[in-house]
């Protein structure tokens, strides 16, 4: 499973207009691929490849070859009308098969890549020590260029994006991808003049799709951004499919990432962003990076002050400077941890509120968005500590997880009576 846990907000606003870009590609018969943008190759091809029983079949040496390429076919979903094309790939050696895909919608500006495993696979996990960093079954992949100085490239990356960052398209391979890897995102790429856009990301699957940046050994060999299957992944279903989505607009990064928002939520039928208190007003954070995070104010003699007395300060300061905060982050440091970092009772500590959560939310008058990590195996909840609700316990980690729909519930009811208005797990 994924070893993390993220948080991620993003708004999107609803973009209408239809992209003047022409996004095409070329497939040859061997399975290798050239995206176009205005007739102008724009991606080159890396090797397609897929692990099974512990091996790497691969275009690279020949292990995976392309069967067959069909026909175009025609079709419709929500993004629109496209034209499809399918490769059939066989493992050398080996009577597993599986599919990939182009769909190409004309009239949008987008092509839709495709995975799709007929028959289940085993032992697809990468052997590296960073599994979740790589990919199992790469398609698309991109080969990286450094001596491309055309183009420049923004990537969100982190688990709270605090990774993101450009850089130019050809020092992708020296320096990394914020994009890449587990805490990866969406990567839009850009000309010097912002005349277009294109941006990448997964379509569907998100949980478990990512990109791997595989950097060629040596200062000749070529490196590869792959799209696929997360690399910790250590099987796969029957009838398992997974896109990629690369979509094409006019303009700088904005104007890409608006585009990509709105076909996202257009193959998905998901509506533009609703009404969102967090979103739409400004708050006051004391995350990681924050002034105040595990470390709260200190006394005329220098002792530290309880979050309580500093976030009074904060708000009593803000009023007087006319800083509209309409809600306040209480981040990790306000309830007890116990072994492996884990909660043991997600309730205010006497040293972070000595008066109390319900106290202090009638003092500030605006609701909490409250943090939450991940439970401790002595946590007062489970039914193995005298709790009342069911947990997984996990003593090889000392953590635990709830397996009963009722313990959150109740812990967010009760949590609302104390100003909760957003639950960060």
């Amino acid at each position: 499973m994924l070893n993390m846990f993220f948080f991620l907000c993003v708004t999107l606003a609803v973009v209408n207009s239809l992209p003047d870009l022409s996004l095409d590609y070329k497939l040859s018969v061997n399975g290798e691929f050239e995206v176009q943008l205005q007739g102008a190759s724009y991606f080159q091809s890396g090797p397609t490849y897929l692990r099974k029983d512990g091996r790497l079949f691969t275009t690279d040496d020949g292990s995976l070859i392309a069967h067959s390429i069909s026909d175009p076919i025609e079709g419709v979903d929500s993004i629109g009308d496209y034209i499809r094309r399918e490769i059939l790939w066989t493992l050398k050696g080996d009577n597993l098969n599986f599919t990939t895909a182009i769909q190409r919608y004309a009239s949008e500006g987008v092509l839709v890549m495709e995975q799709y495993f007929p028959y289940g696979v085993n032992k697809t996990a990468s052997p590296s020590s960073n599994p979740a960093d790589d990919v199992t079954s790469a398609w698309p992949s991109f080969a990286l260029d450094p001596n491309d100085v055309s183009r420049a490239v923004v990537g969100w990356g982190g688990r709270f994006l605090e990774g993101s960052h450009a850089l130019a398209w050809g020092d992708a391979a020296a320096k990394g991808l914020p994009s890449a890897g587990q805490h990866g995102g969406p990567m839009c790429l850009f000309d010097k003049q912002y005349n277009n856009s294109v941006v990448v990301s997964s379509l569907t699957q998100h949980a478990v799709s990512t990109s791997s940046l595989e950097k060629g050994k040596g200062s000749s060999a070529p490196s590869y951004l792959s799209y696929g299957l997360l690399g910790s992944i250590t099987s796969i279903p029957a009838g398992f499919t997974l896109r990629t989505v690369i979509s094409a607009e006019q303009g700088g990064p904005s104007a890409g990432m608006y585009r990509w928002g709105s076909i996202v939520r257009k193959y998905h039928d998901l509506p533009a962003r609703p009404y969102d208190f967090t979103l739409d007003y400004l708050g006051y954070g004391t995350d990681n990076g924050q002034y105040y995070y595990y470390s709260p104010e200190k006394d005329a003699n220098g002792k530290p002050k309880s979050y309580e007395d500093t976030l009074l300060d904060v708000m009593a300061d803000a009023k007087l400077r006319d800083i509209p905060y309409r809600y306040i982050q209480l981040d990790s440091w306000w309830y007890p941890q116990g072994k492996g970092g884990g909660v043991v009772d997600w309730v205010a500590t006497n040293k972070s509120f000595p008066h109390g959560l319900e106290w202090f939310h009638e003092q500030v008058k605006v609701p909490f968005y409250a943090h939450n990590r991940m439970w401790a195996a002595e946590n007062v909840y489970a039914k193995q500590n005298g709790g009342a609700y069911d947990f997984i316990v996990e003593p090889w980690n000392q953590l635990a997880i709830p397996v009963e729909q009722t313990f959150w519930d109740d812990l967010l009811a009760n949590a609302s009576d104390w100003g909760m208005l957003v639950y960060e797990q």
